[in-house]
C-alpha cells in the first residue's frame, strides 16, 4: 500500500512537470522560483546550422524576458548572425540602429519615450535597459550588428514624420513643392501623408537629385507608413470590434510580406527576429480563440507570421511564457511571465529630432 501511494505522488509530480514545462523538439527551461532569474545557454537549444530564422516569442510586458533576448542575442552572433529583427516598423528600426551605431543620449529618449499605456511594446523600465544593453554590448564590437523592423508604421504622424526628416529631408536643400508634415492635428497630419506618398509616387522629378540609397530608404519609409494608414484604416466607418479585427489580419499580411522580404535581402545569412509570441505559433493563427471573450475586438482569423512562412523558410520557434503547448512553439523558456517592471519615465522633450 506505501508502495502504491508513492507510485501516485510520483505520477502526480510528473504530471505536473509535464503541464508547467513541456519538451519537444527542444529545452525547456524553468523558472518558477523567486530567484533572481539567471538563465543560461543550454546544449540543446535550436542548432543555428537547422534553421534560417531563430524566432523568439515574448508577452511585451514581462519583466523576465530581456535578459534572455539579450543573451540569445549574443549566442547567435557569436555563431554568425549579424541581422537581427524587431516588432517594429522600419521608420523605429532605423532609430534603433542609430542608438545601438553612435549611443546618442537624444535618440536613446525618443525610441523609449512611450508610456506603457500608449504603445503596442510598452517601453518600462526593462525594456529602456535593454536597449541601452545591447547598445554597449553592439560598441564593444568589431561586427556591428544589423537591425530591422518588420511591423507596419503604428505612428505615421510621429515615427514616420521624424524618420523621413531626420535620415532624409534634413540633408538636403528644401525640396521645392513638396507636400508639409505640418498640421494642428492628428487628421490634418495623416492627411498630409496621403498627400506625400501620391506625390512621392508621381512626381519622380521633385525627388530626382536625392541619392540613390536615400531615395530607397525613403521609399521604405513611405512603404511602412502606408501599410499602418492602410492596416489602421483611418477613414473607416465600422463599428471598433468590426474595424479592430479587420485591422489585424492586414497588419498580420503586412508583417509576414516585410518578414519575408528581410529574410530573402539576407541572402542566405542567418535572422534572429524578436516578435509578440501570438506571430511566432508554428500552428493555428495569430489569436488564440480563447482571447476572444476577453478580448472581443481580436481577430481569431489574422493568419500567423510564422505559421505562413515555415513553409518558406526552417524556422526554429522558442517561446517565453509560463506554460506552453510545444505544436505552436517547440522550444520553451519558463517565466514568470506575468511579472511586469516598473513603467519607463521618459526624458524626451518632444523636440528631437527636428
Amino acid at each position: 500500500m506505501k508502495y502504491r501511494a508513492l507510485y501516485l505522488v510520483i505520477a502526480f509530480v510528473l504530471i505536473l512537470s509535464c503541464l508547467g514545462c513541456v519538451r519537444s523538439n527542444g529545452r525547456s527551461y524553468d523558472n518558477d522560483t523567486n530567484e533572481k532569474f539567471d538563465f543560461r545557454i543550454q546544449p540543446d537549444t535550436p542548432e543555428l546550422s537547422n534553421y534560417d530564422v531563430i524566432l523568439l516569442g515574448e508577452n511585451h510586458i514581462s519583466a523576465q524576458i530581456f535578459d534572455i533576448e539579450l543573451r540569445l542575442m549574443q549566442h547567435y552572433y557569436s555563431l554568425g548572425i549579424r541581422d537581427f529583427a524587431f516588432e517594429c516598423s522600419f521608420g523605429e528600426a532605423l532609430f534603433f540602429q542609430y542608438y545601438f551605431d553612435t549611443g546618442d543620449e537624444q535618440c536613446y529618449n525618443y525610441i523609449t519615450r512611450y508610456p506603457a499605456s500608449e504603445r503596442i511594446t510598452p517601453f518600462n523600465n526593462g525594456r529602456a535597459e535593454f536597449y541601452k544593453n545591447i547598445y554597449l554590448w553592439n560598441s564593444a564590437l568589431d561586427e556591428k550588428i544589423k537591425i530591422h523592423g518588420f511591423d507596419i508604421e503604428h505612428d505615421p504622424y510621429d515615427t514616420g514624420i521624424a524618420a523621413t526628416w531626420f535620415f532624409i529631408i534634413k540633408n538636403y536643400d528644401q525640396i521645392e513643392g513638396m507636400p508639409l508634415f505640418s498640421g494642428e492635428g492628428i487628421w490634418e497630419r495623416v492627411g498630409n501623408w496621403y498627400r506625400l506618398i501620391e506625390d512621392f509616387r508621381t512626381n519622380n522629378q521633385r525627388y530626382a537629385h536625392i541619392k540613390p540609397e536615400d531615395a530607397e530608404l525613403f521609399k521604405k519609409i513611405i512603404t511602412s507608413v502606408e501599410q499602418g494608414l492602410f492596416a489602421n484604416n483611418w477613414s473607416n466607418k465600422l463599428s471598433q470590434k468590426d474595424n479592430r479585427k479587420r485591422n489585424a489580419i492586414i497588419r498580420e499580411q503586412f508583417m509576414i510580406e516585410n518578414f519575408r522580404e528581410i529574410v530573402i535581402n539576407a541572402r542566405g545569412r542567418k535572422v534572429f527576429a524578436i516578435a509578440g509570441y501570438m506571430h511566432t505559433a508554428l500552428t493555428g493563427n495569430a489569436v488564440y480563440t480563447e482571447s476572444e471573450s476577453q478580448f472581443p475586438w481580436i481577430s481569431t482569423d489574422a493568419p500567423c507570421l510564422a505559421n505562413v512562412l515555415k513553409n518558406e523558410f526552417k524556422i526554429a520557434s522558442i517561446v517565453m511564457r509560463t506554460f506552453n503547448n510545444t505544436a505552436k512553439w517547440p522550444y520553451f523558456i519558463r517565466i514568470r511571465e506575468w511579472e511586469v517592471s516598473e513603467p519607463q519615465t521618459s526624458s524626451y522633450n518632444s523636440k528631437w529630432p527636428f
